[in-house]
């Protein structure tokens, strides 16, 4: 996967409350995308459940009540949607510090602002804010760990790839770009 953003990321210049907002907005589109799927069936995705993920309260050893398909499906769309926001919210320049690469032309104009989205970014903050929430040395933190994993990797797995055509002073430049869907 390509690092292009993680080379001029600036992390000192990003809030961790700022962050933490788009987490809780992450999370809260998982929510929106689990009702979604689920709202003919008799469990579907019942808010109450998704109050108790860590990132929504004070104390965190309230844990969802058990350790059912249904929970694991929650903290997977949850990673998953959490990882998907920080990158789309980096690409679209609105976490400080991070955004889309410009390069120079020799005559010192910009000439080509290469957006890529920066999965690997998303992935590691996602997983910086809800792993260091599972602090217990049990199966069921193994368990929230793994399901939290799968979500970020269906992230990265689901990513495509782009093809663009940027003309730059008369002459057409292929960019290639994987972005999230």
């Amino acid at each position: 996967a390509t690092k292009l953003v993680s080379r001029w990321f600036h992390p000192e210049k990003v809030n961790d409350s700022q962050l933490l907002n788009i987490v809780k907005e992450g999370a809260r589109r998982g929510l929106t995308e689990c009702d979604k799927l689920f709202n003919n069936e008799t469990w579907n995705c019942p808010s109450d459940m998704y109050e108790k993920l860590t990132i929504f309260v004070e104390n965190t050893t309230t844990r969802l009540d058990a350790a059912t398909r249904e929970t694991a499906f929650i903290h997977a769309i949850s990673a998953a949607a959490i990882t998907h926001e920080i990158t789309l919210h980096c690409t679209q320049e609105k976490i400080p510090g991070c955004g889309c690469s410009k390069k120079k032309h020799r005559d010192g104009h910009w000439i080509i602002k290469a957006c890529v989205d920066d999965i690997e970014f998303g992935m590691s903050e996602a997983r910086r804010f809800l792993d260091k929430l599972e602090n217990g040395g049990d199966a069921r933190t193994a368990v929230n760990l793994h399901n939290n994993a799968v979500g970020r990797e269906v992230v990265l797995s689901s990513q495509q790839k782009e093809c663009l055509c940027r003309d730059a002073t008369g002459l057409n430049l292929p960019l290639m770009r994987n972005h999230v869907i």
